[in-house]
């Protein structure tokens, strides 16, 4: 599923595009936080 309805539709006119799941959105967000939490303690 992708991330909402009109995007999904979105896609279908780009069907060389892969589609984006908000599962895989997340999981870079939380990773991203992390790292930039662990950047500033200076770890």
């Amino acid at each position: 599923m992708a991330l909402c309805a009109p995007c999904e539709r979105e896609g279908a006119h780009h069907p060389e595009r892969d589609p984006v799941l908000l599962g895989e959105v997340l999981a870079g967000a939380v990773l991203r936080a992390l790292w930039r939490s662990k950047a500033q303690r200076g770890s």
